[in-house]
């Protein structure tokens, strides 16, 4: 009952329906739920990379789940950095970032550190890009289509707009329980 006057408000800031907001955090509960009292601020601020984006919050969870364990974490650093050249993840610290869109900014960010930028990998030739994008993508634990999504705005601009998400969704918070 207090966070639905808080999702109606931030829906309609992302110009989406409060239902299908309300849907997703729904369906998503267990997975914030971890985060006690943080979990709706984690919620808004994946919601908004989400809509934002074009990846679905599902996908994104999934995405950044797999780092959850030791072990998970250390196959995907593993298989991503050998992928990228060079050491652009750590594993331990992939594992202890756990707010979820932390760790999409850490995964876009070892990509883009890595030089491969959209305009890179497409200058490799139709055959190599094709076969790295999808090992990428597979790495990263992600459709092709999610990572082209994903990638398709600058690292500096994911940050931005996750770090915009959040203070402005705090202050709708702020305004919506004042109304209240």
């Amino acid at each position: 009952r207090q966070v639905f006057p808080d999702m109606v408000a931030m829906a309609a800031e992302m110009g989406m329906e409060a239902s299908e907001l309300n849907s997703q955090f729904t369906s998503n509960a267990e997975k914030f739920a971890v985060f006690g009292d943080q979990g709706v601020h984690h919620f808004r601020r994946l919601a908004a990379e989400s809509r934002k984006s074009g990846v679905s919050m599902e996908g994104m969870l999934n995405t950044v789940g797999q780092f959850d364990t030791f072990t998970g974490a250390a196959d995907k650093v593993q298989a991503l950095n050998a992928l990228l050249g060079g050491t652009y993840l750590d594993t331990v610290d992939m594992m202890m970032t756990v707010d979820p869109t932390e760790r999409l900014m850490k995964l876009r960010g070892a990509v883009e550190d890595a030089g491969y930028t959209q305009e890179r990998i497409s200058a490799m030739g139709e055959a190599q890009a094709y076969y790295f994008r999808s090992t990428l993508a597979e790495r990263m634990g992600m459709s092709v289509l999610d990572f082209n999504k994903l990638m398709s705005e600058s690292g500096e601009e994911f940050a931005k707009n996750a770090t915009n998400a959040s203070a402005s969704l705090n202050e709708l918070g702020s305004a919506t329980k004042f109304g209240r």
